[in-house]
């Protein structure tokens, strides 16, 4: 008797063993993770065949999900959840569809940010990192994250295929890199029935580039319930109409650590609301960093802490996709409605407003606020127009405070801002520099005045208590 048990765990043993050698051949270490090489299944990433199922596979695989060709897991948790993209350029050509069976996926590259990526040398491509390139439908996104919860993309490039070249968004590529949704019985009835309503949320990109797409990073495509709590970590958005976009009043909770914005129209574009915190932003050449079309009496919170963006004229060659601003400086803040924004840090630069030609953009105010919006500025420096407000008589007001912050370069705010009806601005222990300029290399500040304590706005009393 006990010789037969013995054996049956020995039986037992063998047969999980050798299930565990076949699962393992498809399975690559890296460090302690045990990964799905994508190329195990079929992807090629020579920038020519197309990798969709061979991707699709890898992420199905990878979660323990039912596929014919392989094993199964012996246990769903003992499913890698970690795909690994080799370097090289992988054709999508059907979007790629994340759900609930795909929570906690971590799908990692190489090199997603390196700007020294993908290059020619005699015709052909020599690839230092991780690049998925859309090539299909222009109306669809790449990849639809659709209820799931948890995912990690990490050091890699998205890629719109609209060419690195042209700024101007061509209708023929992509649409959307990545779109956000979550799942309920209205708009997804299919999905719903198999997963239930499901929130996404939980999502994370670490060096990972947006590029070349009429959009980057999409919410609420479909869904209007609640898409949220997405964080990006050394992102960036590059040659996209608009490099992050949210649709609904229920995308809330984003943060942005050390994630740079160019060659954009709009950087960050809250359609009906929401909420976010942005760390040691920065970009260039961009129409307009942050625009807030119309907050909501339960959300619209912003904060920014150490913003640096260049506020350079947008000339020909840096006009990302409108046919708008190309001689203007970048406003930093467009927002409309009941929204409350706090900026800390920041420093606007003096480009834009003197060029060397002798020309520059002294009219452009780098933040536009209308019907009740209010933004405080603190511990910053700016230069050139700095503000453009007013709000309907049946709004709230909007109220711009500017706290220990310095101005210079055509940047006096009791003389250029632009302060209309309903609306005030407020200046509390600021410096503003009297500047001459003789020629483009020649700047002096012949004195400073020092304002306290000084109030411009409708329906208050007009002071200045400068010493």
């Amino acid at each position: 008797m006990l010789f037969r048990i013995s054996s049956c765990v020995l039986i037992v043993f063998i047969l999980t063993l050798s299930n565990r050698l076949l699962i393992a051949q498809n399975v690559n270490p890296v460090g302690n993770f045990q990964v799905i090489n994508v190329k195990n299944y079929g992807a090629v990433g020579n920038g020519g065949h197309d990798d969709t199922s061979a991707i699709r596979a890898a992420f199905d695989v990878a979660c323990g999900l039912k596929n014919p060709n392989e094993p199964t897991w012996p246990e769903l948790t003992d499913a890698p959840r970690v795909v690994y993209f080799p370097p090289g350029r992988y054709y999508i050509t059907e979007t790629i569809e994340l759900t609930p069976d795909h929570n906690r996926l971590k799908i990692i590259g190489v090199g997603g940010t390196n700007t020294d990526s993908s290059r020619k040398v005699d015709g052909n491509f020599i690839v230092k990192k991780s690049k998925l390139v859309w090539n299909g439908n222009n109306t669809d996104p790449m990849i639809h994250i659709f209820g799931a919860k948890s995912l990690v993309f990490q050091d890699l490039s998205l890629d719109g295929n609209n060419g690195h070249g042209d700024f101007n968004y061509s209708e023929d590529k992509a649409n959307i890199l990545i779109a956000y949704d979550s799942i309920d019985a209205t708009t997804s009835p299919a999905m719903s029935s198999t997963f239930g309503a499901s929130g996404s949320a939980g999502i994370q990109f670490n060096r990972v580039q947006f590029l070349s797409a009429k959009t980057g990073f999409e919410c609420s495509v479909v869904s209007p319930i609640c898409g949220a709590d997405v964080t990006f970590i050394d992102t960036q958005f590059h040659h996209l109409n608009t490099g992050f976009k949210t649709n609904s009043d229920q995308n809330v909770n984003y943060m942005f650590l050390r994630c740079g914005i160019g060659w954009c129209d709009v950087g960050f574009h809250f359609e009906t609301g929401g909420s976010a915190i942005f760390n040691l932003l920065g970009g260039h050449h961009t129409n307009t960093v942050l625009k807030i079309d119309d907050g909501d009496k339960n959300i619209g919170n912003y904060a920014i802490h150490g913003l640096k963006v260049e506020t350079n004229i947008n000339d020909g060659n840096s006009n990302p996709g409108s046919s708008e601003n190309n001689s203007k400086r970048t406003v930093l803040v467009d927002a409309t409605g009941w929204v409350t924004i706090n900026i800390d840090g920041l420093t606007s630069g003096c480009g834009g407003c003197l060029q060397s030609d002798g020309t520059g953009d002294t009219e452009t105010a780098l933040f536009k606020l209308r019907d009740g919006a209010q933004l405080s500025v603190n511990a910053s420096q700016m230069s050139g127009k700095t503000a453009d407000i007013s709000s309907g008589n049946d709004k709230a007001p909007c109220v711009l405070t500017y706290n220990n912050c310095r101005f210079i370069y055509f940047s006096d705010p009791t003389e250029n801002a632009s302060v209309g009806n309903n609306s005030v601005m407020h200046l509390r222990d600021c410096v503003v520099a009297n500047d001459e300029f003789n020629t483009y290399n020649n700047h002096a500040i012949t004195s400073w005045t020092y304002h306290k304590d000084y109030i411009m706005g409708y329906g208050l009393q007009n002071g200045n208590d400068s010493e």
